[in-house]
């Protein structure tokens, strides 16, 4: 039986789910992240001249993501250029000079839509796939409340309505590849994990884990290694496509691996956050680099904890076998925010999907979903953007001043762009711990979820 919340969700399904699209074209175009926003108008725009997106260093993401974006922006250099996209701004252009965060190029709103709309059709196509991939397990009305938890969390807003993150295209491309998984179709599932890849390399630390619940769930050995090759098959296509672009494109191989190098203590949602511990300051100032490049090691084991999760999951939690795949996503993405140089938080929607499986299981409760998801706004609030107002440049197009917007952000901010208000760094210091205690705490409710309750329903009061 549902309870009262449940059913007015059930009831109000395409209501909410309009209100959720609504919302979002509403943000699309009066909103941006600058910095992010600048490297899709910089890539339309190289695109537009006809040079290679990877010359000027500004898009540095592997080569899957910039077919994504040149299929997006194609038509649009088609008909218009870069002058029609955004436009200079003096007030932004001494702000950009003293951060990291801004560009003097302000997008129109016309260029935010067209941007994100691309974003609202992948979620909508996403949450199609789930329905898809787990319509015979899970209950159509539980289904509905999931696809609600997802579309209206107010992170995933923000990411693909404000921030305009690609994650949104990579998550697509994995629930696809479990979709095929979950349907035996192992060639297919190996293809869509090594498209997912060539847009981001972490997809790829769920190759072992794939591997082991083929090879455990066979019942004979010679049919396992067949489904085991069709799988590595389908994998090896594109990311061996990737991998030979790369070779006679240096750029891009260079480009796309200069994150794992970055040095981490800078500031992100990974064990860089003890950096604002005053305590450690000094020490961590020392020896960053030997930290980073232990972060480094720590961030190569994670596809191997993966497995190790998978079989541990298989031996150990009955109740979460049904769900290897989807649960070890969840461990290993955690694992990569600690590990990886620059993580933020667009991740979450790699895992949120899943995270949601979990949670219809009965392992995870909802407010571990609401905590890390408030955890990453306030971290995003608190360390990027510094004043909300800033996040709707695009206004500048109606007559909106800016120019007080980037004084004051000056104020609070070295010439080298990082924090100078202790406000500011204290706000970032507790999301990140936060977040970081929020991931902590779904590994180890996942880890003792050993008992065979049956999946939680929605009961009236």
């Amino acid at each position: 039986m549902l309870n009262k919340v449940g059913k007015f969700l059930i009831k109000n399904f395409w209501f909410l789910m309009f209100l959720g699209l609504f919302i979002r074209l509403i943000l699309a175009g009066i909103s941006s992240w600058n910095n992010d926003i600048h490297v899709w108008y910089s890539f339309a725009a190289d695109l537009k001249n006809h040079v290679g997106v990877y010359t000027n260093r500004t898009f540095s993401y592997p080569p899957g993501l910039a077919i994504i974006l040149a299929i997006i922006y194609f038509p649009l250099t088609i008909f218009s250029g870069p002058d029609q996209w955004g436009k200079f701004s003096l007030a932004v252009d001494k702000l950009s000079a003293n951060s990291l965060f801004f560009h003097p190029i302000i997008n129109s709103p016309f260029f935010g839509f067209y941007t994100k709309i691309p974003l609202f059709l992948a979620e909508i196509a996403l949450l199609y796939i789930f329905y898809l991939t787990y319509r015979n397990t899970i209950f159509t009305d539980k289904l509905k409340i999931l696809a609600l938890v997802f579309y209206l969390n107010p992170l995933i807003i923000f990411l693909n309505a404000v921030h305009a993150q690609l994650d949104v295209f990579v998550v697509l491309t994995v629930v696809i590849s479990v979709y095929f998984f979950r349907k035996k179709s192992f060639l297919f599932a190996g293809l869509f994990l090594g498209a997912a890849t060539t847009m981001k390399l972490y997809p790829g630390f769920l190759f072992l884990a794939y591997l082991y619940i083929i090879f455990f769930e066979a019942r004979n050995w010679s049919g396992s290694i067949k489904k085991a090759i069709l799988f590595v098959l389908g994998f090896i296509f594109p990311v061996g496509s990737m991998l030979v672009y790369m070779h006679f494109v240096p750029a891009a191989s260079v480009s796309t691996f200069a994150r794992v190098d970055t040095i981490g203590f800078e500031g992100s949602l990974n064990l860089a956050f003890i950096n604002y511990l005053p305590p450690l300051v000094p020490f961590i100032s020392k020896n960053s680099s030997i930290l980073v490049k232990i972060m480094q090691y720590c961030l190569f084991t994670v596809p191997f904890i993966g497995l190790l999760s998978a079989i541990y999951i298989n031996k150990k939690l009955p109740r979460l076998r049904p769900y290897i795949l989807e649960s070890v996503s969840v461990i290993i993405i955690f694992l990569i925010f600690l590990f990886s140089s620059r993580t933020n938080p667009n991740y979450l929607v790699w895992v949120m999907p899943f995270l949601l499986i979990v949670y219809t299981v009965g392992a995870i409760s909802f407010s571990n979903i609401a905590s890390i998801s408030l955890a990453a706004l306030l971290f995003y609030f608190g360390i990027h953007s510094l004043s909300f107002k800033a996040l709707f440049f695009p206004m500048t197009y109606f007559g909106y001043p800016v120019d007080k917007i980037c004084d004051d952000y000056m104020r609070m901010s070295s010439l080298r762009g990082s924090i100078n208000s202790k406000i500011y760094a204290d706000v970032f210091l507790i999301s990140a711990i936060w977040f970081i205690a929020s991931e902590f705490s779904i590994i180890y409710k996942i880890s003792n979820f050993s008992k065979l309750n049956n999946i939680e329903e929605y009961e009236d009061d």
